[in-house]
């Protein structure tokens, strides 16, 4: 397994919805997590990332010590906007500020399969928008309104 870099092409499509939770699933989102655990620093990783064109990710917040697994992910309702400062690990050296929302209320499954309504604030929030967009094809430089940053001073360029 190994991080897709941009401009690699499947960082720019939106990922397939998964119709069923098989065990092969199940298994490449258990190298995803062990992949993930070996990474410096790393708290959220979609399948495109890694060369899989599905509908799921892995975020740990920062207050977390396992990944929670989001599959067929959506947004249901957002308010608030605010400004994040982010990383990616497809867009190595990158700093970027980015307009997102706040609060967020989301609906996904889990890795059986279960369905969840959830909201997230702030940080949380800002890193579920984050590997949202990875999977809806969308990176940080594609990203509208989003600035960069130099990464040494942060400040905008």
């Amino acid at each position: 397994m190994k991080i897709r870099i941009y401009p690699d092409e499947i960082l720019l499509q939106p990922c397939e919805e998964i119709d069923e939770i098989t065990a092969d699933i199940k298994k490449f989102i258990d190298k995803m997590i062990t992949f993930a655990n070996k990474l410096d620093n790393c708290i959220g990783l979609a399948a495109n990332q890694v060369g899989r064109s599905l509908r799921v990710f892995i975020v740990r917040s920062p207050r977390a010590v396992d990944f929670k697994v989001f599959i067929n992910p959506e947004i249901i309702s957002r308010k608030d906007i605010g400004r994040s400062i982010e990383g990616c690990l497809s867009e190595p050296g990158d700093v970027y500020s980015i307009r997102r929302s706040k609060t967020i209320k989301v609906r996904y499954c889990d890795i059986d399969g279960n369905e969840h309504v959830e909201s997230f604030f702030k940080l949380a929030s800002y890193i579920f928008q984050h590997e949202l967009d990875h999977i809806n094809g969308v990176l940080m430089r594609t990203k509208k309104k989003a600035k960069k940053l130099d990464q040494k001073t942060l400040t905008w360029r």
